[in-house]
């Protein structure tokens, strides 16, 4: 039998938590066009104009989301370095599987 109230649930997140989740979120959407820059550049796909646009425009999306220019910068920066740095440490067949399965991404990302 109900007497009326509603059932208290737990604890809700900590201040700030939300915020944090999705800053992490957004340094994830960074590096990810980091990475995908350096792999896109090691197969040869798209032009330095075509990926200098697609970093302007996640840049754009980033800072618009709340994000600092000098956060995306950062986090795809990191994430540029990294990335090609094991495209280098690749061999051949290697890095031609890897650029096989590139090219099966959207022309959009």
């Amino acid at each position: 039998m109900s007497d009326g109230t509603a059932a208290q649930a737990g604890p809700g997140p900590e201040a700030g938590q939300g915020v944090e989740i999705l800053a992490t979120g957004m340094d994830a959407m960074a590096k990810l066009g980091g990475s995908m820059q350096a792999a896109a550049e090691a197969c040869g796909q798209g032009s330095k104009t075509e990926l200098d646009a697609a970093r302007r425009q996640q840049k754009e999306m980033f800072v618009r989301q709340g994000g600092s220019e000098a956060a995306f910068d950062a986090a795809f920066e990191q994430a540029y370095a990294s990335a090609r740095a094991k495209f280098e440490a690749t061999t051949d067949s290697e890095r031609q599987a890897a650029c096989s399965e590139l090219s099966q991404f959207p022309e959009t990302m």
